[in-house]
Order: C-alpha cells, then sequence, then structure tokens
C-alpha cells in the first residue's frame, strides 16, 4: 500500500527521507482531521475511581495515507490503536488509562490545529483532561453530551472555544451549577 511503500522510501536515503517528511507534516489548506470525539470515561474499581480517556478520529479515505503516515511516524502510538473502515472515512480510536504528555503532544501533531467538528461526551468528570485535549484546536462545531453539567464544564467549553466555534450542539440531562442564571 501507499504508506508502506513511502515508508521504504524513506528509508533509502537521507535526502529522499527528508523530502517525504516535509511532505507529510505539511500545513494542509483543510482540516486533516473531519471529527475530534473526545469521550471521558469513570472507572470504578476496588480501591478508587477512575476514569479512561477514549479519542477517536474521523479521517475522509482520501486524507487517510497521510494521517496514517503521520502517526507511524510517532513511535508505539499505533500499538494503541483502533481503525474501523467505512465507505467515506476511517475512523482512528486510542484508549488511554493515562495520557501522557509525550503521546498527547504527538496525537496533537497529527491532527493538525483546524477540525471540522469537535465531540465531546463527559460522563461525570474531569473537565480539565478534555481541556488539555482541545486546547490549541479550532473547528467549526462543537458536540457536547454532558450528565451532570457543571461549572468546571462550562469553563471548557465556552470560554477557550466561543470565538472559535460557530455552531454549539449541547445535550445535558442533569445541571449541578453553583449560578444556573450565568
Amino acid at each position: 500500500t501507499a504508506p508502506e511503500i513511502v515508508r521504504d522510501l524513506r528509508l533509502t536515503c537521507r535526502i529522499l527521507k527528508k523530502h517525504v517528511d516535509d511532505i507529510v507534516w505539511l500545513k494542509l489548506s483543510c482540516p486533516l482531521v473531519e471529527e475530534v470525539r473526545v469521550t471521558v470515561v469513570p472507572k470504578e474499581t476496588e480501591h478508587n475511581l477512575s476514569s479512561t480517556l477514549q479519542l477517536a478520529y474521523q479521517v475522509s479515505r482520501k486524507n487517510k495515507n497521510i494521517f496514517e503516515m503521520r502517526l507511524k511516524s510517532i513511535a508505539g502510538i499505533t500499538k494503541q490503536l483502533e481503525r474501523h473502515k467505512w465507505e467515506y472515512h476511517v475512523m482512528y480510536e486510542f484508549s488511554f488509562e493515562t495520557l501522557q504528555k509525550h503521546e498527547e503532544n504527538h496525537i496533537k501533531k497529527c491532527i493538525g490545529k483546524r477540525v471540522g467538528t469537535i465531540s465531546i461526551t463527559f460522563c461525570g468528570y474531569p473537565s480539565w483532561i478534555v481541556d488539555r485535549i482541545l486546547d490549541g484546536l479550532t473547528a467549526q462545531r462543537l458536540k457536547a453530551e454532558i450528565d451532570p453539567i457543571r461549572d468546571s464544564h462550562i469553563n471548557v467549553l465556552l470560554d477557550p472555544y466561543a470565538t472559535q466555534i460557530k455552531e454549539l450542539f449541547l445535550i445535558v440531562n442533569t445541571i449541578d451549577l453553583s449560578h444556573p442564571g450565568r
């Protein structure tokens, strides 16, 4: 396949490696990733309550080779990856018990600064994880499903993204705000 051929091409000499890397990491005129899905799932164990962070990236088939080349340039990250292919899109999914800062930085570098849609599902807590993942991203649409919604969620949803998001879709089942009229 194309990514393997390009990877082999990179290994032939330093000049080809540099040219291939320059192309793979070029700033694109359109978003490489159509949708970023961030889900925080609480996990109760015998001794404590923790959470699992699930990240999913929807990429069009025309952009999948560039995205996969970017992913493959990051050592070890593809071991945590699940791929789901549909007719027009490929979904790349990662699950993390703890997301290391270097993994977070590599993933952010792969997806770029602009995406079509950001979808967030908070299952209670903690909002700071999502804030870290979304820091620096711009998107046309923000979809959020939060239960219960708390003050920290409002800060994550509105403050950093208020000027960048054109459409906001919000699903809330329970409200737990200190100042509900805010």
